[in-house]
């Protein structure tokens, strides 16, 4: 059963203010010198930071960027919004079904840029890369680095630095590209994908139930661009099922489908990993493993 998660909104444009924190002594209330990053409207706490630390309010961020997008020339975009752990982290999703590459025949992907933003210090104002697959619009994910929107958490981001940073990522989407094609470059039977998926599960890439539903996938592709056998395919194959579970669990999906996608084109490039990801998985083992670790972690 999967593991009980506070639901993602889509309600992003809220005011968060800087509130001092009190501590009680000997009787009386006295200042921490932290300060709680309080949202204004349901009064939730979202985060402990310092006064050094800059609100960026979503608002904010999201309508410059947008203001941003209007002097490149990317074409019209698609928005969504994705608010997780009661406020504290934020994405902005923006697919350009203009901007297009093919990484094999008939498959095309267009660009996917992601924004965040967060008021718990667990991530700078950022926008990364990523691609959409237009197919099955399944969300693709993109090893190359985020490119940060400022140098540090401040409240004076400006247009210049959003733009700088949107040109970044928009400029690492053809080796995004590159990077699929050489996945689709490796040809796999069906069982060593089968293989793979186990392999991924035993090195907690995927977890068990990921990659049982992974594997229904695999067994039967829903489309037929996805009969070939391919590492490309394999990949296909989890970012349709973690693009489902993404509506629920935006972070978790996004955690596993970096992961996937580095371990899956390590399989593409290096042989010998490719050879040991393809070792039969002793489940028992797998399982006596499992046990262990829960009992440390209980301990």
């Amino acid at each position: 059963m999967a593991r009980p998660t506070k639901p993602v909104s889509e309600d992003y444009d809220f005011v968060v203010e800087q509130v001092p924190v009190f501590m009680r002594h000997n009787g009386e209330f006295v200042r921490t010198g932290d300060y709680a990053n309080q949202r204004m409207d349901t009064g939730a706490r979202v985060g402990i930071t310092s006064e050094k630390y800059g609100i960026i309010q979503n608002g904010d961020l999201l309508n410059m960027v947008k203001n941003t997008f209007g002097t490149m020339d990317l074409g019209d975009y698609k928005e969504q919004s994705f608010v997780c752990d009661e406020g504290k982290r934020f994405y902005g999703q923006f697919d350009f079904p203009q901007q297009v590459q093919a990484p094999v025949v008939g498959d095309d992907v267009s660009l996917r840029l992601t924004v965040r933003n967060s008021y718990d210090k667990t991530c700078r104002a950022s926008v990364s890369v990523g691609m959409m697959r237009l197919v099955c619009a399944n969300g693709m994910t993109s090893m190359r680095k985020a490119a940060s929107l400022s140098c540090r958490h401040s409240s004076t981001v400006s247009i210049a630095s959003i733009r700088d940073g949107i040109e970044d990522a928009v400029s690492m989407f053809d080796d995004s590209v590159k990077d699929l094609t050489v996945m689709a470059g490796k040809d796999i039977s069906h069982d060593q994908g089968v293989l793979i998926l186990n392999n991924l599960a035993q090195k907690k890439v995927l977890s068990e139930s990921l990659k049982d539903s992974i594997e229904l996938v695999w067994n039967d592709p829903t489309h037929s661009e996805d009969s070939d056998r391919s590492v490309y395919n394999l990949y296909n194959a989890c970012t349709q099922h973690l693009t489902h579970v993404g509506q629920s669990r935006f972070e978790y999906s996004s955690k596993r489908s970096d992961a996937v996608l580095n371990s899956l084109f390590r399989v593409a490039k290096d042989e010998k990993f490719f050879g040991r990801m393809l070792l039969p998985v002793d489940k028992k083992s797998a399982a006596k493993v499992d046990i262990a670790a829960q009992h440390i972690s209980l301990n």
